[in-house]
């Protein structure tokens, strides 16, 4: 695979793993908010069959029987309507489970993605190592070229005629040039 086809398939594995994140972020949203509602629900059906037992207890001081049977009734439907909240919770198991499973996989994708992330920057870094002792050796040729140029212009100076100090060279041809 070339190296844009790999950068492009990683890209789109990143942004699905992104979409799943996201959808499934928005499931969790979706049962917490329910599940907020159903716990609201039974609180509310837990005030209910306070303040139905609390005129109850008073319509019983007062001996007011048709408030007492009112309040009774008020009691049957706060407790029916918890049960039914009670009840309901029961199919979060299934969907709490359903996500667990969906989270995992997400997980395991991720690793995977990161893993051979880890693969390819490992291998980046072994191939910059040696880009660095290319370098390196480069950087000693260059030294050792140096030397050579030294060497080789202080063997040129030795083996080359000098003039005196001071003493132009005479053109060939004239006197004193042999």
């Amino acid at each position: 695979m070339s190296k844009q086809n790999q950068t492009q398939q990683e890209h789109s594995d990143i942004q699905k793993i992104e979409a799943e994140r996201s959808t499934l972020c928005g499931k969790i949203q979706a049962v917490l908010s329910q599940l907020a509602e159903i716990d609201r629900g039974i609180e509310q059906a837990e005030r209910e069959k306070a303040d139905a037992k609390a005129s109850y207890n008073e319509a019983l001081d007062f001996g007011q029987e048709d408030v007492m049977s009112e309040a009774l009734s008020r009691v049957r439907q706060a407790n029916s309507r918890r049960q039914e909240l009670v009840a309901s919770l029961g199919e979060f198991s299934g969907r709490i489970e359903a996500l667990r499973a969906a989270q995992s996989d997400l997980m395991l994708n991720a690793w995977s993605v990161r893993s051979q992330a880890e693969k390819e920057f490992e291998a980046a870094r072994s191939h910059f190592r040696i880009a660095e002792q290319c370098s390196d050796r480069c950087r000693e040729l260059l030294s050792e070229m140096s030397s050579l140029d030294v060497e080789l212009t202080r063997i040129r100076d030795a083996t080359l005629p000098h003039e005196p100090a001071g003493k132009a060279a005479e053109p060939s041809g004239y006197p004193g040039n042999v």
